[in-house]
């Protein structure tokens, strides 16, 4: 069993059998006194194509002797190395905020975060590489506060990215050039996945099972009270008098009170303060939280590949076209979970996430950035063109 999460490792577990029976007769299994934990590597392909990439971390002897086998997913590897970052002013991610696909420097979190995958890998497919990454390019975080951090590069990758960010986390498994051997192994870091299928998810045609749940989760804040203490002085001289007084400000989300009621989170700010400042504090830490409950579509879908079908297939991190008038809904979501059973491929679960709001709000950012980098190469490509004619006259 194949399980996919997103910005997950994923996890795959099998039974390996003592022995292999066969019509010569019965043989020791050579797979069975091969296995290495961390260091047996484990590919899963679907059509010939690999889908997933991992390493065996833990193995079961079971009364038959067979192992059972469990493994976890390459980007696992993140927690093993733990890089000193000091305290300084670094990239998020890429260097440039005009470029569509700029590069990712050595000075940046996503690079820090990512490094061994680079240095040390020594899986299948050769080498491991930093791919496509358009989240938050061009921009910088100072650390500076947090002195020098001591952290596994996972741990640095959620902190500084994917709490603060979210975004498609993907292990990426490609041929180098078309048709060659050569297989090389990216990871991506996208605001939106950029993989689509042909094939729809129709009720009536390959949709076997719907769930939709809304769960009020606990980062859900609809207002936040900021309190303080505020110091005045009035009068002169030996008639100078101090006052200090308890102060507070409330910033609340009028639209998400009205769905979900009050949920308060309080905040202290230390020192002498204002109403404005209050104000101000209780509104960033408003930011930090959802105001909207995010649903979650689970959907027992068949995938009409493996009756024969030539068309695209479902997959992880794909965004597919899901058509089903009962339920209203026609939406190209994206497969966010996916449970695979090898022996069982119609049995395959698929779970597609809405967009989250942190995603959807850097989604619009993104077009707009497109916009900006589009009339940029055109204003560059008529100056060019201007030049070159003004020259040759």
């Amino acid at each position: 069993m194949l399980n996919l999460a997103k910005n997950e490792f994923g996890s795959f577990e099998a039974t390996i059998p003592y022995q292999i029976n066969t019509a010569f007769g019965s043989y020791k299994n050579p797979v069975y006194t091969t296995l290495k934990y961390e260091k047996t590597w484990l590919v899963v392909e679907e059509d010939g194509k690999p889908i997933w990439l991992g390493y065996v971390t833990e193995t079961e002897k079971l009364f038959d002797l067979s192992y059972k086998l469990y493994a976890e997913g390459v980007l696992g590897y993140l927690q093993r190395f733990v890089p000193k970052v000091n305290g300084g002013t670094y990239y998020l991610t890429t260097d440039n905020q005009l470029e569509q696909w700029s590069s990712v420097p050595s000075n940046s979190i996503f690079y820090l975060a990512t490094q061994a995958l680079k240095d040390y890998y020594q899986g299948p497919y050769g080498t491991f590489g930093i791919g496509k990454v358009n989240i938050q390019p061009g921009r910088t975080i100072d650390t500076s506060s947090k002195g020098t951090l001591f952290e596994s590069q996972w741990s640095l990758l959620n902190t500084f990215l994917l709490e603060e960010y979210d975004g498609y986390l993907r292990t990426r498994i490609v041929r180098a050039d078309n048709d060659t051997a050569v297989w090389r192994v990216y990871i991506d870091y996208l605001v939106d996945t950029d993989a689509t299928t042909t094939q729809t998810i129709e009720y009536g045609v390959n949709l076997l099972d719907f769930s939709y749940v809304e769960q009020m989760s606990s980062d859900v804040v609809t207002r936040v009270t900021a309190y303080g203490t505020q110091t005045t002085t009035s009068g002169w001289w030996i008639f100078k008098t101090t006052t200090v007084s308890a102060i507070s400000e409330t910033v609340r989300d009028e639209a998400a009170e009205a769905k979900y009621g009050i949920i308060e989170k309080c905040i202290q700010i230390d020192g002498n303060t204002n109403s404005d400042n209050l104000r101000k504090e209780a509104q960033t830490e408003l930011k930090g939280y959802k105001q909207n409950i995010e649903p979650v579509m689970t959907l027992t879908a068949y995938d009409r590949v493996d009756s024969g079908e030539s068309n695209d297939r479902l997959g992880f991190l794909i965004k597919t076209h899901i058509i089903s008038s009962p339920h209203e809904i026609d939406k190209w979501l994206v497969c966010t979970k996916l449970k695979l059973p090898l022996d069982a491929p119609n049995e395959k679960q698929f779970t597609f996430g809405l967009t989250p709001e942190k995603l959807t709000k850097q989604q619009v950012q993104k077009q707009a950035m497109d916009s900006v980098w589009t009339i940029a190469q055109a204003i560059i490509s008529f100056l060019n063109q201007l030049l070159g004619n003004l020259s040759s006259s």
